[in-house]
This record gives C-alpha cells, sequence and structure tokens, in this order.
C-alpha cells in the first residue's frame, strides 16, 4: 500500500541526496517547482525548491530511504543542534469560532531530534489533518510534551477575566512553562503570536532560561513538534465532538463556519453554543 511523506529539510543538502539516489538506481528527471524528481519503478521522490522533500511509495520504501540519506535531511537552521535541548511551544485553535484553544509545549533533545525528523515534523500548517495524525502516532511515545486544551466551555468562562485572547495566551503558556521547570534544557522557543513587548517580556519572565520568541518559528524543530501535538488534539477534539452531537464542526472562521454558527443559533441555547464555540467571535452573534 502506498503512502506519501514529507520532510523540511536545508535545500543545500539537495545535491547529496541526488548523488546518494543515483547510486540506489534511481533515475532523476526535471519537474516543476523542484530541484528533482528521482523515480525507482513506483517508487516517487521529489526535491521542491523549498526544501521540502516528498516521498510516495510503500512505508517500507520511505523508510529505508530515509535511513540511507538521514545526514543530509537536518533543518535549515545552521545552527540546529547548539540550541537544543530546546521547548517548543505553539498553539492550535486560536483563529477557530468552534472547538477549543490547545497550547503545546514538545521537549526536543539531541538524541530524539533526528527521530522527530525522519518521522515528517515540520509546521503542522504544511500537512493536512491525515498526515498529522501519522506523525503524531510515530512520535507520541519518543518525546516528552504537555498540553494544555481549553475547551470552549471552559475558554467562554475565562476569556471575559482577560478581556483580550493574547492576554490569555500569554498566562495560559507562563503556566505551561512551568510544567517543564524541573527538566533539564536550555532554550525556549515560541511562535509570536503578538506584537505587543509588555506581553512577550511578561512571557519571557516565567523563566531564566534562554527565551526566543519569533515569528514563523515553526522552521524551528522543537516548535514544529509542538504545532503538530497542538493541531491533533484541536482535529481530535473537533471530531469527537462532531460525532457525539451529530454536527459537522467546521475548522476555521471562514463563511461557511460563521453561516453554521448562525443556523445554530436559531436551533440550540446560548448554554449549547457555549460548550462548542468561541463566544468572543462576534460573527453570527
Amino acid at each position: 500500500m502506498n503512502t506519501t511523506k514529507k520532510l523540511s529539510i536545508n535545500p543545500e543538502s539537495e545535491k547529496d541526496i541526488a548523488s546518494i539516489l543515483r547510486k540506489e538506481s534511481f533515475e532523476l528527471i526535471p519537474c516543476e517547482n523542484a530541484f528533482w524528481r528521482a523515480r525507482k519503478n513506483s517508487f516517487n521522490i521529489i526535491m521542491y525548491n523549498n526544501g521540502t522533500l516528498l516521498f510516495q511509495g510503500s512505508k517500507q520504501e520511505i523508510d529505508d530511504t530515509i535511513n540511507l540519506i538521514y545526514e543530509y535531511i537536518m533543518p535549515a537552521n545552521t545552527n540546529f543542534y547548539s540550541y537544543l535541548p530546546a521547548l517548543g511551544l505553539d498553539e492550535s485553535g486560536k483563529g477557530d469560532i468552534f472547538g477549543p484553544l490547545v497550547l503545546a509545549g514538545a521537549l526536543v533533545t539531541k538524541e530524539n531530534a533526528i527521530t522527530l525528523i525522519k518521522a515528517g515534523v515540520m509546521d503542522s500548517k504544511k500537512l493536512n489533518d491525515s498526515q498529522i495524525g501519522e506523525i503524531y502516532r510515530e512520535i507520541n511515545q519518543k518525546i516528552f510534551y504537555k498540553i494544555r486544551l481549553i475547551e470552549p466551555a471552559e475558554y467562554n468562562l475565562i476569556y471575559p477575566e482577560y478581556g483580550n485572547l493574547n492576554i490569555l495566551m500569554a498566562e495560559e503558556y507562563k503556566k505551561l512553562i512551568n510544567q517543564f521547570k524541573d527538566l533539564n534544557y536550555k532554550t525556549i522557543i515560541l511562535d509570536k503570536f503578538y506584537t505587543s513587548d509588555p506581553i512577550n517580556k511578561s512571557i519571557q519572565s516565567s523563566s531564566n532560561r534562554d527565551f526566543l520568541i519569533i515569528e514563523k518559528a515553526e522552521s524551528y524543530l522543537p516548535v514544529a513538534t509542538a504545532s503538530i501535538i497542538a493541531r491533533f488534539h484541536f482535529i481530535k477534539w473537533l471530531k469527537e465532538t462532531s460525532n457525539h452531537i451529530g454536527i459537522n464542526l467546521l475548522k476555521g472562521s471562514s463563511a461557511e463556519a460563521t453561516t453554521l454558527l448562525k443556523s445554530l443559533k436559531k436551533t440550540l441555547s446560548t448554554e449549547e453554543l457555549k460548550k462548542i464555540s468561541k463566544l468572543h467571535f462576534k460573527a453570527g452573534y
């Protein structure tokens, strides 16, 4: 049975990987928006210009090939190992009308980093729900992580205390970081979710470790790992709740999600809506 897997690697490795694949009898041919496409029978590998390495074949073929090229699949960060061990932080559900807000912290070490890379860990926004599920199940037992899943009922209860989602998230991140206080690591990396210096400094003050708050932090393996964990638990909650109530709750805050919310407002009580949606989204209310 064929499957697909994507890795996010340093594009500068493409020549080394191409050389290895040629020695393994792969045929390399031109491919649009890519350095090349490698083909061997029904097994295909595409090395895209942006550093995405896509495998299409059997799980055994993919695993065997990744083991062959593993020394060249390090991320583009030139100082990749220098910041490890590190705690990566990311969230899912912030911009979704329905479902929980999920914050995740993942501890990545020099020892488990290669396992995560080989599993295909990358920014969850580049993966579909099925791929996120596959990666999560592969790494779930191999790393230490914590999540803070704030269901809509609790979210709607505590949001008025802060009156601002970013302040709420900052406080919840500080609590999450505190759960790792007794572990041995040197760096905390958080995907920057707000431009306010006071809020960012407030989060940084929660730990005396090196603290990076940067935009597009999913390029760092610990944050990418946290993004997959957070997204997995968000999707899981949404699917399970949809099945339980018999309503297909939509992701995001699109026009379709807003229309669904308006429709549900006519059939459900406010208390019922509080259990499935975030009331501070004014669309539909």
